[in-house]
Formats: C-alpha cells, structure tokens, sequence
C-alpha cells in the first residue's frame, strides 16, 4: 500500500508479537510491525483512509521522523531483536566482568 501511494519503504519487520490490553474487533492478539518509509506529506491522507479499510490492519500509528535519526532508525531497524540482544548481552557482560586489579609492584631497597 506505502509503494501504491507514491511512498518508498526503508526497512520493515516484525516488531512483536503479543497480548492486546483490550480486545479489538474481537482480537485479543496482536501482531506489531516497524515499518520505516518515505512519503510524501499529501499522500500521507489518502493512505491512512487505505489503511482504515484494510481487514488485517486493526489499528496503525504514523510517526514523523527527524531527518537526522532516520539512518541511525534505519540501521537499527535491520539489526533486528537477536543481534539488539546479543549486543545488550555483551554490554552487559563488559559491565558485569570483575575489573583487573591494577598491580602493584613493591621495590625493596636495602640500606647499608
């Protein structure tokens, strides 16, 4: 639909899959998807009324990105959650690990 409307799409994945808080339609799953995109601001209009129609989207959120963050968006998009994990997991275990104790050298030094 985002490439019907004149858009270009830059990443999209499974966000989650979960619980709803409240039943939607008579959904009481839910599953979320991240999608980045490139559209035009007057496009944007006709492709919410697209969405709205749409059987299998339930419920949808347009959020406008700073031009600034959208590769960093972007590349973090890709990474997806077990690379985000494994990265979190090594944050961790650097945080974790005991540091060297630093050493210490006595010199000893014999008067006469």
């Amino acid at each position: 639909m985002i490439r019907e409307a004149g858009g270009d799409v830059l990443v999209s994945r499974l966000w989650e899959e979960r619980r709803l808080a409240y039943p939607i339609r008579g959904h009481r799953k839910g599953t979320y998807w991240l999608t980045y995109f490139r559209l035009e601001g007057g496009a944007l209009s006709a492709l919410k009324h697209r969405f709205q129609l749409s059987e299998s989207i339930l419920r949808f959120l347009f959020v406008k990105v700073d031009p600034r963050i959208v590769d960093t968006l972007v590349q973090h998009a890709l990474a997806g959650p077990a690379a985000l994990a494994a990265q979190h997991q090594a944050a961790e275990a650097r945080h974790a690990a005991p540091e060297a104790a630093p050493i210490e050298e006595e010199a000893v030094v014999e008067q006469e």
